[in-house]
């Protein structure tokens, strides 16, 4: 109120109402609005009564600072007004089904912006990154996720500051599920405050960079793309100590994986499952300990890269091979829960060290429920102290498997063995199925 005890309203809190219908015009009256919540409803309609006034009159966008309109059924496409925002700070859009391009004037309006959320729609056009982040020097949280946008990843530049001005503070990049198709710059590593980078799902082409440099990561993904090339030996750094999701599957790496990557402290979940790597499992993966998902399936098996063989004993094509077996070190990582490592023509034993398994000086991990090893060469028997685990899924079908009676003995739910040589006995867990 002012000192004439005029009132106005600045800010509309009205999140999980069940509300339906459009978005009323007569709110395009608020002109003193400072923050809207609208979200988790059932809104649909435009966002034209948001916007109000024209071009020039920024109406309810005035002095605007929040406007989160997420999780409703929002179907229009966004209107040229919103750019008449420039007090935003957060603008949330995410969960709905606006359709058309994003205004291009919304990458040099928004200057205050911190977090700008689009994600979950049917929104094409040219990613807001590839144009130019000069004036998005506040942004702090980007999503565009599962959209239909297309250009480059960042703006074409040999700068260190990939044309961001000094928006180096942005902490969650989420593009994943889009069109983008462009190369990687290696001056992605000046974004230092980075937390999440998904880039997931899109044609990204050439090398990764090095993301050494990347300290606060905790998350990065590049699933599903078009990468290739070696990845270099210092790709990740001992000094990223927040570094817990690593997902590079599906591209066309070649060469090792690089050994000092299991040298990462608080390495959780490692993914790189079809790819074109060549040689054994790094030894270094023993000094994991924080491991709990490692996803290496079909780590030479991406027939867009690398064209693979068919062995005759396997009902499914087994891709080119990878030296050597599985480091006997994975059976006591103590937070491992899963072991996906179908598809490799891994040979030897399943546990190369026997007296190892037979005389263990620790037990075996109490963590590991799911165990996939099919479409291999492993021969000889699998081992009694892994026989008497209980596993919730254990798959060691299409492998060269021998022995009598090997059947697992514990409380296992899921057991494949199909296309092996194993004779003998049942175990009670089959016969009582």
């Amino acid at each position: 109120c002012n000192s004439s005890t005029l009132c106005h309203v600045t800010i509309l809190s009205l999140s999980q109402f069940n509300m339906t219908g459009n978005i009323p015009s007569s709110l395009s009256q608020l002109n003193y609005s400072v923050g809207w919540d609208f979200s988790n409803n059932n809104i649909n309609g435009s966002l034209t009564a948001v916007a109000g006034g024209s071009e020039t009159n920024p109406g309810v966008l005035t002095y605007m600072k929040s406007l989160q309109f997420q999780s409703n059924q929002l179907t229009s496409s966004l209107p040229e007004y919103l750019c008449n925002g420039t007090q935003l700070r957060e603008l949330n859009l995410q969960y709905n089904q606006l359709i058309g391009s994003v205004p291009t004037c919304l990458g040099s309006a928004l200057v205050q912006v911190q977090v700008f959320n689009i994600g979950d729609n049917q929104l094409s056009g040219r990613n807001l990154l590839s144009q130019s982040m000069t004036n998005l020097s506040s942004i702090v949280y980007y999503n565009i996720q599962n959209n239909m946008f297309t250009g480059s990843l960042f703006p074409s530049t040999s700068t260190s500051s990939l044309g961001l001005g000094v928006g180096l503070g942005l902490q969650h990049l989420m593009v994943g599920s889009n069109k983008l198709s462009s190369t990687i710059p290696t001056s992605i590593n000046a974004l230092t405050n980075i937390v999440m980078m998904d880039c997931s799902v899109n044609m990204l082409v050439g090398n990764l960079p090095v993301l050494s440099d990347l300290i606060n990561l905790k998350t990065v993904s590049f699933a599903s793309n078009r990468l290739d090339g070696g990845l270099d030996s210092g790709l990740f750094a001992s000094v990223q100590t927040k570094l817990q999701n690593i997902d590079i599957s599906y591209n066309g790496f070649v060469g090792t994986i690089p050994s000092d990557i299991f040298t990462l402290t608080a390495l959780q979940v490692l993914s790189a499952s079809e790819n074109c790597f060549t040689g054994a499992i790094p030894t270094s993966i023993c000094g994991a300990h924080q491991l709990v998902t490692l996803a290496l399936n079909g780590l030479q098996s991406n027939t867009h890269f690398c064209p693979g063989i068919s062995l005759p004993f396997a009902k499914s094509p087994l891709m080119n091979t990878i030296a050597g077996g599985i480091p006997s070190c994975l059976w006591y990582l103590s937070n491992l829960q899963s072991l996906y490592l179908a598809g490799n023509g891994l040979t030897g034993v399943i546990d190369s060290n026997s007296s190892l398994v037979s005389n263990a000086p620790v037990p075996l991990s109490t963590s590991i429920t799911n165990v996939t090893l099919s479409h291999n060469l492993f021969t000889g028997k699998i081992p009694n102290l892994i026989q008497e685990y209980s596993f919730y899924d254990f798959d060691v079908s299409h492998n060269k498997l021998s022995g009598t009676g090997g059947g697992l003995t514990g409380d296992s739910n899921n057991i494949t063995y199909a296309i092996n040589r194993i004779s003998g006995f049942l175990p009670s867990s089959f016969r009582e199925a």
